[in-house]
């Protein structure tokens, strides 16, 4: 386990979400315990790749009356069908990355994994080099970002490498309210979307915005607007 600072608080919950969130880790354990049946009948060594590990802990706001574990601490736990060689989960938040190791050298202390306190993008793409160097390895990657921190350039390294990634875009909380109705995007926002969704500046607008003419009083005007449900539709 590559090992942070000691010095930390008792760990605390991280307060986000509802019951959507029990929902969504529901959904992947189901998932993954379909994907490790099948795997127990190949002759690959696992690696389990959380990409925003957090704190371990979660505090629901809003329809839950308890604290969950956090998904990297489910998937630990599992032990069958079968279980995972290692583990390596990253936190950019220091504070969370040693809170999570503490829960993990506790409750784990058998098990190989590693914790980093790095930026995810950085990680992924060296999961990705990992992979295309050592063949008899294979990846689950669960990629859950709060906001846009991944960037389309960390994705398309995983081309034609042994990799399952599960990726839960946040379009609501970030693509859609930097891309503006009226089409006056800052060009802070535009740098971001280009890193976030890989396309450039014009593709941008030609995917998410179309002109349209009306009939003022002082005559014919042009006026650039987003298209209805432009994310629903670029994201199907």
């Amino acid at each position: 386990m590559e090992h942070l600072p000691e010095y930390v608080q008792e760990p605390s919950p991280e307060s986000w979400g509802g019951s959507w969130t029990v929902e969504k880790i529901s959904i992947f354990l189901k998932y993954l315990n379909a994907y490790l049946e099948i795997m127990k009948r190949q002759r690959f060594r696992l690696i389990y790749f959380d990409g925003f590990a957090g704190s371990g802990k979660i505090e629901p706001h809003t329809g839950i009356d308890s604290q969950i574990e956090s998904v990297a601490l489910q998937v630990i736990s599992l032990n069958a069908p079968y279980s995972f060689d290692m583990y390596y989960l990253v936190e950019l938040n220091e504070r969370k990355a040693i809170q999570l190791e503490k829960i993990v050298k506790e409750k784990f202390p058998e098990k190989k994994i590693f914790i980093v306190a790095e930026d995810s993008n950085k990680k992924l793409k060296g999961l990705a080099e990992f992979l295309r160097k050592n063949k008899t390895y294979r990846a689950l990657a669960f990629i859950d970002p709060f906001g846009m921190e991944v960037n389309w350039s960390s994705l398309e390294q995983f081309k034609a490498v042994g990799c399952d990634m599960w990726i839960l875009v946040p379009t609501g909380i970030g693509v859609n309210r930097m891309l503006t109705n009226d089409a006056a995007i800052r060009s802070s926002w535009i740098q971001k979307l280009e890193k976030f969704l890989g396309i450039s500046e014009k593709e941008i607008f030609n995917k998410f915005y179309r002109e349209k003419k009306e009939l003022t009083l002082f005559g014919e005007e042009t006026k650039t607007i987003k298209e209805e449900k432009a994310i629903r539709h670029y994201t199907d």
